[in-house]
């Protein structure tokens, strides 16, 4: 991909990053495909993204999926928070 939302791939309607906790760093973010939506997170402790949830789209209308994927989002911000806090705190430690 070009950047995010940007792509000249077929299969890939667009792209859009979720701000998250840590201030200019988006550490979630959408890859909507032909059929299928991937969510994709930050793992701080693995330095690495990963698919968090993927779910078919045929059926939904844009802003329908962009709300599900919010709602999943917003799920996965409150479940990492204390892990993505831990792992900032050992950065900034020097740990």
């Amino acid at each position: 991909m070009k950047k995010i939302g940007e792509s000249d791939h077929p299969k890939i309607h667009g792209a859009m990053g979720f701000p998250g906790s840590t201030p200019g760093a988006i550490e979630a973010f959408l890859l909507n495909m032909e059929e299928v939506t991937h969510l994709l997170v930050f793992d701080s402790a693995e330095q690495r993204w990963r698919v968090y949830e993927s779910f078919d789209n045929t059926d939904m209308a844009h802003q329908e999926m962009i709300d599900h994927a919010t709602e999943i989002v917003n799920d996965w911000f409150a479940e990492s928070l204390a892990d993505r806090i831990a792992t900032a705190e050992e950065v900034d430690s020097g740990s």
